[in-house]
């Protein structure tokens, strides 16, 4: 069985898939990919499951079956450490330049919600964190777990706000009609 996962690696979503594949009794290989391109390759039949901290959406759920959910968690602000923004509302304004994973529930949010039509995309937090970093960007919105890892990397120099702007499940994604033991 092989499984999608969108970078950076989480180890979460491969212990889960590593579950499934011991449950099933199927060899396992973990294959990486742009977290775009995942639906598009599961449904061409390029693997078998996606575990990619992928959020259940009734979008993704027309082209995708969903496992039970696995882990709640949500989008965060990655910030500058030195930033004076103290919530998403104020991203609203226009005056921030804002970075997401492109194709995400983040940057869903951040077009959708805060109205920002045209945000910095890139492949994975892990760059949206760099551009952040690097003063591209006044603020990131990212998955909550990928945003806690990235401050650890960066000691001192960004910070997250306590402040959980979406809350989401996430679960394994399997092709249309297929069922697996534990699917919804």
């Amino acid at each position: 069985m092989n499984i999608w996962r969108g970078r950076p690696a989480r180890r979460l979503d491969i212990d889960v898939g590593q579950l499934v594949a011991d449950e099933l009794g199927v060899e396992y290989e973990v294959l990486d990919m742009d977290f775009g391109l995942l639906i598009e390759a599961l449904k061409s039949g390029k693997g078998d499951m996606i575990g990619a901290g992928m959020t259940v959406t009734d979008e993704r759920a027309q082209q995708v079956d969903f496992t039970v959910t696995y882990a709640t968690a949500g989008q965060v602000l990655l910030l500058p450490a030195d930033s004076t923004i103290t919530s998403a509302e104020e991203l609203k304004s226009g005056d921030c330049t804002v970075t997401v994973q492109a194709n995400t529930t983040g940057d869903i949010y951040v077009q959708d919600t805060l109205g920002i039509s045209s945000p910095l995309q890139f492949k994975n937090a892990v760059e949206c964190a760099a551009a952040l970093a690097a003063g591209k960007a006044d603020a990131a919105v990212i998955d909550s777990v990928a945003a806690n890892t990235i401050v650890k990397n960066y000691e001192g120099e960004l910070k997250v706000l306590d402040e959980m702007v979406t809350e989401e499940n996430y679960a394994l994604a399997i092709a249309k009609g297929r069922r697996i033991w534990w699917s919804s």
